[in-house]
C-alpha cells in the first residue's frame, strides 16, 4: 500500500484491513528515499512501472512476504491471473478497507482493443509490454485508484519453480470497472526483469546462474 500525496513517500507493507489497528497483521511504514522510473513520461502508460528503495530493510512474516520475478516461461501457461487491491466496490463507489483479490482471464491484447484510450497511448496497446485481463463479459474486474496493484499468478508446484506467488503484471489503466467488453492494461513485468535486476542486484549482474537474461 502507498500513500499519495503528490510523490508518494512512505509504504506500509502488511496491511489487511484499514479500518482495524488491533488485527494479527502488523502493518509497518517505511520510508521511500529513491525513486527509480525507466523511459516514463507521466502524461502517457508506456512502461508504467517505478523502483522504490526503503529507508531501511523488510523482515519477512506471515504477513509480509516476497513475490517472484517472472521468466519467459511463466507466460506460456496462464490462463486465469489475480488482481489486488484496496479496491472501490464498484465504479464512484466506496472503498474497501479489507484487501481484496478479484480472480481475473489473462486475456490476448486484442481483447483489450475497446479499452484503448489515444491520449494516454497514442502508440497503441504493445503486447510486449502489456497485459490485457479481465471478464469479457464484466462483473469481476480492479477498479478506480488501484493502479499500482499486482497482477499475479499463485503458486502452482506443477507449473511454476518459484515456490512463491509470480507477479507478472503491475495494474496500469482501464475504463471504469468491471464494464462488458472493456477488461483492464497491466504493466508486463517481464518486458522490465533485466532493467529491475540491474538496479536491484547490479553485482550479479556477470553471474548467468543469478540473473535472468533473453
Amino acid at each position: 500500500m502507498v500513500f499519495h500525496c503528490g510523490l508518494a513517500r512512505w509504504v506500509r507493507l502488511g496491511e489487511l484491513d484499514l479500518s482495524r489497528k488491533n488485527e494479527t497483521a502488523n502493518p509497518i511504514d517505511f520510508e521511500i528515499i529513491r525513486r527509480i522510473n525507466p523511459d516514463y513520461r507521466s502524461e502517457l502508460v508506456y512502461n508504467d512501472i517505478a523502483l522504490y528503495q526503503l529507508n531501511s530493510s523488510v523482515t519477512f512474516t506471515d504477513a509480509i512476504k516476497a513475490i517472484c520475478l517472472p521468466q519467459p516461461n511463466s507466460y506460456n501457461i496462464v490462463t486465469s491471473v489475480f488482481g489486488s487491491e484496496w479496491v472501490r466496490i464498484d465504479y464512484a463507489g466506496a472503498r474497501s478497507t479489507i484487501f481484496l483479490k478479484a480472480d481475473l482471464d489473462y486475456l490476448t491484447i486484442r481483447d483489450c482493443t475497446n479499452t484503448i484510450d489515444l491520449r494516454v497511448t497514442p502508440r497503441g496497446l504493445e503486447e510486449k509490454t502489456m497485459i490485457c485481463a479481465g471478464v469479457l463479459e464484466g462483473r469481476r474486474d480492479i477498479c478506480m485508484g488501484d493502479s499500482g496493484g499486482p497482477l499475479f499468478l499463485p503458486r502452482k508446484s506443477d507449473q511454476l519453480p518459484c515456490f512463491l506467488q509470480t507477479q507478472l503484471g503491475i495494474t496500469s489503466f482501464g475504463k471504469q470497472c468491471a464494464l462488458k467488453g472493456f477488461p483492464a492494461i497491466y504493466t508486463r513485468v517481464l518486458n522490465h526483469v533485466q532493467w529491475i535486476e540491474s538496479i536491484v542486484w547490479p553485482e550479479y549482474q556477470s553471474d548467468p546462474c543469478l540473473v535472468w537474461s533473453s
